[in-house]
């Protein structure tokens, strides 16, 4: 986030000036004149940092007992947990795959409501971290408990593309997988980026834009000559008005958060479903900044801090809100 808090003390000095930084394992700040905390650590808090959470948890004890708002607290930053994510969102009626958890290769084979073909994700973990796909239930049998994603979850996959398939054939939407993003801050939401991807764990290194990490020129200018319609919708969607945003509010308070990113698909006929939120996204680090000209970065980036900019504005005047 460090860039996103320069560009704002740049453009937006007043408000800057208005934000003071707490570590963790410094001593506690003093709460005078704190209207609000933001709390930015790596999640599931709770589960990966227990000394961190044991800090946080005190600090928001105290901002609690001053009247102090605390937007994603760290009892939430375990909701990001696939299993736990999935159990809340449902609840909510916010649509998304069941994710089923496992501690074990035993315990995974022991799951009778596997729908195949299925995905496994490390529960804990984002990015697609040793996400597999598995085809038929003889993969399941077939899996070297080596590549297993432990503790894990294992959820159906979903395809969106059989819609498209009959009401835009051809289309990018019809061929490839997609996931798009969108930042979610307070009531303000952000359309971030739509990626494509043949395979159905989309990321930055299965996306139709991997090749920018290529150190061949010649390869790098065909590959993106090829990539020219996938980047047009990627510019198109980070320009539209967000499609969905009361879900997508709703999501994240279903999580008990403020300040998150939260994957999604769509199907063709506007449906979304949920994939993931994340609360410590990264709008800056690589591999993040791929393809700059090209997806015209500078100018997005600029407008996402601008939300952010409007977010952190009515945390200090709530009539704004």
């Amino acid at each position: 986030m460090e860039p996103m808090l320069l560009d704002l003390a740049q453009r937006y000095p007043d408000l800057s000036r208005r934000i003071d930084f707490w570590e963790t394992g410094t001593a506690l700040p003093d709460l005078t004149d704190v209207v609000a905390i933001l709390i930015l650590l790596q999640d599931p808090l709770r589960d990966l940092y227990p000394a961190c959470y044991e800090e946080v948890c005190e600090l928001t004890r105290r901002a609690r007992l001053a009247g102090v708002r605390v937007i994603n607290p760290p009892e939430a930053l375990s909701n990001s947990i696939k299993t736990a994510q999935s159990r809340l969102w449902l609840a909510a009626g916010i649509p998304t795959p069941r994710a089923v958890g496992y501690s074990s290769l035993e315990e995974l084979l022991a799951i009778k409501e596997i729908s195949f073909p299925a995905i496994l994700r490390a529960d804990l973990l984002h990015s697609q971290t040793r996400a597999l796909v598995l085809r038929t239930s003889h993969d399941l049998r077939d899996i070297d408990p080596s590549r297993l994603p432990m503790p894990g979850s294992v959820s159906p996959l979903v395809d969106t593309r059989a819609g498209y398939r009959l009401t835009q054939p051809g289309t990018a939407w019809s061929h490839f997988y997609h996931k798009k993003r969108a930042l979610v801050f307070g009531n303000h939401v952000r359309n971030n980026h739509v990626f494509f991807s043949e395979s159905p764990i989309v990321g930055v290194k299965s996306s139709t834009f991997r090749h920018y990490r290529s150190v061949n020129p010649v390869r790098r200018w065909i590959a993106n000559r090829a990539c020219r319609n996938e980047v047009a919708l990627d510019f198109g969607f980070y320009g539209s008005p967000p499609e969905h945003e009361e879900v997508l509010v709703r999501a994240a308070k279903a999580l008990n958060l403020e300040f998150v990113a939260i994957d999604y698909s769509q199907f063709s006929d506007g449906r979304p479903i949920l994939w993931e939120c994340n609360p410590h996204f990264a709008l800056h680090m690589w591999p993040f900044e791929i393809l700059p000209r090209q997806r015209r970065l500078k100018q997005r980036l600029q407008s996402f801090h601008d939300t952010a900019h409007e977010f952190f504005l009515a945390l200090l005047t709530p009539e704004r809100t």
